[in-house]
């Protein structure tokens, strides 16, 4: 890191930038994002190529691809400014999914640095067996780096929850892209540990008793093995590796937890020759009294969208049961009406006709009085006033309604100065993507050009 220049990372900031919608970067989009001097970006790209930080492809348009070289060192120059990675020593361990370096701070301490190395050739089948996009959400186009990434995160929020809540765990130090800094524990890994002096039965019931508890708090380690435990000099259980934990309300939780329960038992019992062993189950032994999984949207736990759905459907659950209720209101009023406008029709039925007649031309003079006195009662001023409100009240739902106006009909001339930056921001990428698509033409053309020419037998330019 020390040969390299502040241009160098800029550059390698850019292609990171390029490549979360692309495999292989095109260099014109990695030039416009890096925005050096005319050629700059190119030389330096010709560099990181030398030193094999990066992949040159030039098959259907012009582009570079990034090495997980090249990403630690974006990691680790963040860390490094941070104060948290100072020096670099050897590797210590080395997984299907991650490396682990031992690393120094600012203050000489000694530290283990922990690398994701998703999209191995060992382990490919990452979107089926991790669930690091939550709700079982798989990897659709996305790069090995930005699944990385994701890991990371979720392991070192993870750790510093549990670290938090007074588990065995290590402590957390620091993180960056796909890269988790914490402390170092002075222990042994379960794995290689051949004799324990007569301290099997007590390290088994630790493992179980902290599985258990784990559930209890809403957790599922779901790798529960020898190679994910470190066992200290007074035989504490440390727990280690837990990016793949899954909450206790996952649709396979009974699973997993039983396959921890059995792969531990097996190991027990093979390695260290244990008799006596325990299979505690996660629906009759666990009673749950946190909720970690929901601090850490553990993936199987109910999220706040489903929560929020959840109420949208209970809300409308009960604006139909009322409305329901309104309506039989509604029918019950209608029935009653009906019922006392037939016993005033039965009555008039039994009534003299002439005091009917008398009736009605009572009923005719009064209602024909009513009229003149509403039409007499009604002004000019009143009406007036009426269409001047309903006026304002327009054009104040039109002021409110229109983005382009403030609350007083003043124009908003920030919100018009952002909308014409933004219009010519989308015509200036409608025609760089243009440009892509003309230069990936010709990349097309060259390559079945290039392809056709491979393909012919006994070409010569002669013939």
């Amino acid at each position: 890191m020390r040969f390299f220049e502040d241009e160098d990372f800029r550059v390698l900031t850019a292609l990171e930038m390029a490549m979360r919608n692309h495999d292989v970067a095109p260099t014109a989009l990695v030039e416009r994002i890096a925005q050096l001097p005319r050629g700059g970006c190119r030389k330096r790209l010709q560099d990181l190529l030398k030193r094999k930080f990066i992949h040159h492809e030039n098959t259907a348009y012009d582009g570079y691809s990034m090495k997980y070289a090249a990403y630690d060192f974006l990691a680790l120059r963040a860390l490094s400014k941070r104060g948290t990675v100072t020096g670099a020593g050897s590797r210590i361990g080395c997984g299907k999914e991650s490396d682990i370096i031992l690393v120094q701070d600012e203050n000489g301490n000694d530290c283990v640095m922990k690398l994701q190395r998703l999209g191995r050739c060992s382990f490919r089948s990452v979107s089926r067996n991790r669930d690091y996009k939550g709700n079982g959400k798989t990897r659709r186009g996305e790069s090995w780096f930005y699944l990385s990434r994701l890991a990371a995160q979720k392991e070192f929020a993870f750790m510093k929850m549990l670290y938090d809540e007074g588990f065995p765990v290590p402590k957390p130090i620091d993180h960056n892209r796909h890269v988790v800094v914490m402390e170092l524990v002075k222990g042994t890994l379960l794995n290689h540990i051949q004799d324990m002096a007569g301290h099997e039965h007590k390290v088994y019931e630790r493992c179980l008793a902290l599985m258990v508890r784990l559930a209890e708090h809403g957790l599922i380690h779901g790798d529960f093995n020898e190679f994910n435990i470190m066992i200290t000099d007074d035989f504490r259980v440390i727990m280690i590796d837990f990016p793949q934990m899954v909450s206790t309300d996952h649709r396979n939780a009974v699973e997993l937890f039983d396959r921890d329960v059995q792969n531990l038992a097996n190991f027990f019992s093979r390695r260290f020759r244990v008799e006596t062993l325990l299979h505690p189950s996660l629906e009759k032994d666990v009673e749950r009294t946190a909720a970690l999984d929901r601090q850490a949207f553990a993936s199987g736990f109910f999220t706040k969208k489903q929560q929020m759905e959840l109420e949208a459907m209970l809300e409308e659950e009960v604006d139909k049961e009322e409305d329901e209720e309104d309506e039989e209101d509604e029918t019950n009023d209608d029935t009653q009406e009906a019922t006392t406008e037939t016993s005033v029709a039965v009555k008039s039925r039994h009534e003299d006709p002439a005091k009917e007649a008398v009736k009605e031309d009572n009923a005719g003079d009064e209602e024909d009085g009513g009229e003149e006195d509403d039409t007499d009662s009604m002004s000019e001023t009143d009406t007036i006033a009426e269409t001047k409100r309903q006026r304002l009240n327009q054009v104040r739902r039109d002021v409110k309604d229109n983005p382009n106006l403030v609350g007083n009909g003043v124009i908003n001339m920030e919100y018009v100065k952002k909308r014409m930056k933004s219009v010519v921001k989308r015509s200036e990428d409608r025609e760089f993507n243009r440009n892509m698509h003309r230069n990936s033409q010709k990349g097309r053309a060259k390559e079945r050009i290039q392809r056709e020419l491979k393909n012919t037998k006994d070409f010569s330019l002669f013939d």
